[in-house]
């Protein structure tokens, strides 16, 4: 049984008059000026990502925003929960979300929900934890529009199961690990590293854009921030870690144990009903070793002693978990690009050193996959059109936005000669569209541009 003190645990704002949430750290991630725009509209808010990408955080910065441009100057009219239980392995029935809501208005507000005046937020965290939330949110949703819902959850499964229920109702967002520039704001590098070109709005927009920069000097200090970056600062926490002086392989700990060993020693028992995790660690690693290369379920399937559709559900699991993301080679024909075998990409860089105990950028080759790793995620987005380009005869070209129109090589050396793209040149000038090369340092020429790694 549901006892009010447990809501007043979240709620402490509940025992003075008048709403004054304080304001949070003023280092907002990039998602928190996206969502802004849509705080006083209609809308569900939700918020999706891997595990400590910092949901809970932006939500709550979230809603100190949405209290003062709402005017919301009555604390009751805010209530905030929290359904994260670390020893509760199975998922909380719908029933204990309306409990929760209930006695918020019968015994808080003092009021049906559909006579409540104000304008009011609710706020519900890690929701992915109750079964069928949707649609308890959606009957409250409807009742009134005074009522303005922002819930998060660890991955897209929260939305995955009765989404429907929510369709015109709700806009979703992933918040993804960090990037560059917001790892110099929570590491404290923003000073040393020229920002002044990126909007704070959309991460993939801002990819194409710098593409279409003039040379950027990069020195010594700049790559070796970057290069810690993609060793162990994907996270607020380990990037905080950074910068406070603790130790890459510190940074790098935080992110095996509180990342990964929870996604999978737990989520996937939670939320999937995997039995023994033991495979999929082993396939984890398999796949942060092969990064950027093409996985091929057969011989994966052989190397775990399992099946082919199990080796392919597993991965599947992954992906939805957001730990994972494939790609595949660019076909004109959807039921091959379907079929193809693809190549694997994980969250961010720094769990790719992390699970392989990279603590150094000495090896070369392997440092060029994470990069190449990394352009990916800049990339990726719920809606973007991304492929591997691989012409018959002609070699083979990381990224193709067809949308676009962008080609797009990762070859992150120091020393680049323009003479070595003419089959980029060539691929370009045959499909209709710009190309780039991503490295370490900056170039351009009339028909060649070089873009540094860490100003994707």
């Amino acid at each position: 049984m549901l006892r009010i003190e447990q809501l007043q645990f979240f709620n402490p704002h509940w025992d003075a008059e008048v709403l004054n949430l304080p304001r949070k750290s003023d280092r907002k991630r990039k998602l928190f000026w996206r969502i802004r725009p849509r705080l006083l509209d209609r809308f569900i808010v939700a918020i999706h990502g891997v595990r400590r990408t910092g949901k809970s955080y932006l939500s709550e910065q979230l809603a100190a925003e949405f209290v003062a441009l709402a005017a919301l100057d009555r604390s009751l009219n805010y209530l905030r929960f929290v359904f994260e239980h670390e020893d509760q392995l199975d998922l909380l029935p719908a029933q204990y979300l309306e409990e929760v809501l209930e006695l918020y208005f019968g015994n808080i507000l003092k009021s049906h929900p559909a006579k409540v005046t104000r304008r009011t937020l609710i706020m519900l965290d890690e929701v992915q934890n109750v079964e069928g939330w949707q649609s308890v949110v959606k009957r409250y949703y409807d009742l009134n529009p005074n009522l303005k819902f922002i819930v998060t959850g660890s991955s897209s499964l929260f939305l995955s199961e009765g989404s429907e229920s929510l369709a015109g109702r709700i806009s979703e967002y992933a918040l993804p690990c960090l990037d560059f520039e917001e790892y110099c704001w929570f590491a404290g590098d923003s000073a040393e590293v020229d920002t002044s070109a990126v909007s704070h709005f959309d991460v993939r927009e801002n990819f194409f854009s710098h593409l279409e920069r003039s040379p950027i000097s990069i020195n010594a200090g700049h790559l070796e921030r970057f290069e810690r970056f993609i060793l162990a600062g994907g996270f607020p926490e380990s990037a905080l870690m950074l910068g406070q002086g603790r130790t890459i392989e510190e940074a790098q700990h935080y992110i095996r144990e509180q990342v990964v060993s929870k996604v999978i020693g737990r989520d996937l028992k939670k939320y999937f009903r995997v039995k023994n995790t033991t495979i999929d660690r082993r396939l984890f690693d398999i796949c942060c070793n092969d990064v950027g290369s093409y996985l091929e379920v057969a011989n994966l399937a052989r190397e775990l002693g399992i099946s082919q559709i199990t080796t392919a559900k597993h991965l599947e699991i992954f992906a939805q978990t957001k730990l994972l993301a494939f790609l595949s080679k660019f076909d004109r024909k959807l039921r091959r690009v379907m079929r193809g075998s693809r190549k694997v990409y994980v969250a961010s860089p720094s769990i790719v050193c992390s699970m392989l105990y990279q603590s150094n950028t000495q090896d070369s080759a392997l440092i060029g996959h994470i990069v190449e790793n990394y352009v990916f995620n800049q990339l990726e987005s719920p809606s973007a059109k991304i492929y591997v380009y691989y012409p018959k005869n002609g070699r083979e070209i990381d990224f193709y936005c067809p949308n676009e129109k962008w080609l797009i090589e990762c070859k992150y050396t120091q020393r680049i000669d323009p003479r070595d793209f003419g089959y980029l040149r060539d691929q370009a000038k045959l499909l209709g569209c710009k190309f780039a090369v991503i490295s370490k340092q900056s170039w351009s020429e009339r028909a060649f541009t070089m873009i540094p790694a860490m100003y994707t």
